[in-house]
Protein backbone atom coordinates (compact mmCIF):
# COMPACT_ATOMS: atom_id res chain seq x y z
CA UNK A 1 0.00 0.00 0.00
CA UNK A 2 2.63 2.61 0.58
CA UNK A 3 5.12 1.65 -1.87
CA UNK A 4 2.17 2.00 -4.68
CA UNK A 5 0.11 4.23 -3.41
CA UNK A 6 -2.88 1.78 -4.03
CA UNK A 7 -5.28 1.25 -1.40
CA UNK A 8 -4.46 4.32 0.98
CA UNK A 9 -7.86 4.33 3.40
CA UNK A 10 -8.72 7.43 5.65
CA UNK A 11 -6.73 5.59 8.25
CA UNK A 12 -3.56 5.24 6.78
CA UNK A 13 -3.63 8.92 4.97
CA UNK A 14 -4.00 10.39 8.79
CA UNK A 15 -2.04 8.30 10.14
CA UNK A 16 1.09 9.19 7.53
CA UNK A 17 -0.18 12.88 8.37
CA UNK A 18 0.43 12.70 11.72
CA UNK A 19 4.13 11.10 10.79
CA UNK A 20 4.71 13.51 8.51
CA UNK A 21 3.67 16.37 11.57
CA UNK A 22 5.67 14.79 13.96
CA UNK A 23 8.64 14.97 11.88
CA UNK A 24 8.65 18.51 11.04
CA UNK A 25 8.81 19.07 15.10
CA UNK A 26 5.11 19.41 15.94
CA UNK A 27 3.03 17.66 18.62
CA UNK A 28 -0.09 15.52 17.55
CA UNK A 29 -2.44 14.97 20.26
CA UNK A 30 -4.73 11.93 19.74
CA UNK A 31 -7.88 12.02 22.97
CA UNK A 32 -10.99 9.40 23.28
CA UNK A 33 -11.76 6.49 23.86
CA UNK A 34 -11.76 5.70 20.16
CA UNK A 35 -8.32 6.23 19.25
CA UNK A 36 -7.53 3.14 21.84
CA UNK A 37 -10.82 1.32 20.80
CA UNK A 38 -10.51 0.86 17.51
CA UNK A 39 -13.07 2.36 15.86
CA UNK A 40 -12.94 5.13 12.92
CA UNK A 41 -9.51 6.05 11.46
CA UNK A 42 -7.94 5.75 14.57
CA UNK A 43 -7.78 2.17 14.60
CA UNK A 44 -4.24 1.76 14.58
CA UNK A 45 -3.04 4.06 17.05
CA UNK A 46 -3.00 1.55 19.27
CA UNK A 47 -1.54 -2.26 19.53
CA UNK A 48 -2.08 -4.95 22.29
CA UNK A 49 0.30 -8.05 21.97
CA UNK A 50 -2.45 -10.79 22.78
CA UNK A 51 -0.21 -12.89 24.37
CA UNK A 52 0.84 -10.51 27.25
CA UNK A 53 -1.86 -7.51 26.67
CA UNK A 54 1.62 -4.97 26.25
CA UNK A 55 0.20 -1.75 24.61
CA UNK A 56 2.45 -0.50 21.58
CA UNK A 57 2.08 3.76 20.14
CA UNK A 58 3.36 3.28 16.77
CA UNK A 59 2.73 7.04 16.86
CA UNK A 60 5.75 7.27 20.01
CA UNK A 61 8.45 5.87 17.51
CA UNK A 62 8.49 8.76 15.06
CA UNK A 63 11.75 10.77 14.52
CA UNK A 64 11.52 14.06 14.03
CA UNK A 65 13.83 15.60 11.44
CA UNK A 66 16.53 16.59 13.50
CA UNK A 67 16.54 13.35 14.94
CA UNK A 68 17.28 11.91 11.25
CA UNK A 69 19.40 14.30 10.28
CA UNK A 70 21.60 13.49 13.21
CA UNK A 71 21.94 10.15 12.34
Amino acid sequence: MFETGVGIDMGAAEALAFSTILQSGYGVRLSGQDVERGTFSHRHAVLIDQENQRKYLPIHNILTQEQINSR
